[in-house]
């Protein structure tokens, strides 16, 4: 009985090609070692813009416009038509990043207040002809809200005055 073995000649493997291999398998162990939030991409902000009004009557150029939304403040100020959020000066709210400890800017549906020179603003959605006393707040919304207080000499605190006879 004769048995015949064969003995495969091995190929032999580039040079190159092998470093190219081990340099992959050694990035991919990194990687899975590096958190998440490294390849987390930021989410879009929520870009507000409208007209600002006092009573029935537009405000001057550089009103103060702030935005209050989960304990942080953002602000703008009007341009010389009563607007705000027109370029130069574009208002966005950020998004927060959940995968950092930090509060960063708004989580959606989070309700956004306006504030007039310190004054809480009520909010006209144009879009929807609806009124806000808050806005929620959407990752990458566009929403054309114009500010609105009632009257500035109502917000103001009188003081009894005594009179003696």
């Amino acid at each position: 009985m004769t048995v015949v073995f064969s003995i495969a000649r091995r190929r032999k493997v580039p040079h190159a090609a092998r470093w190219a291999f081990v340099s992959v398998l050694v990035l991919g162990l990194i990687a899975s070692f590096v958190p998440d939030s490294i390849f987390a991409f930021p989410q879009p902000g929520h870009y507000f813009y409208g007209s600002v009004t006092i009573g029935n009557s537009s405000v001057r150029e550089g009103t103060l416009i702030v935005a209050r939304v989960g304990g942080l403040e953002y602000h703008t100020t009007t341009d010389a038509l009563s607007r705000y959020g027109y370029h130069p000066n574009y208002f966005t709210i950020p998004a927060d990043d959940p995968q950092t400890p930090q509060k960063e800017g708004a989580s959606p549906g989070e309700l956004i207040e306006f504030y007039i020179n310190g004054i809480r603003a009520s909010l006209y959605d144009v879009a929807e002809g609806r009124w806000w006393s808050s806005y929620p707040f959407e990752s990458g919304g566009t929403s054309n809200l114009d500010l609105s207080v009632v009257d500035s000499q109502s917000w103001k605190v009188l003081l009894p005055i005594v009179m003696k006879r």
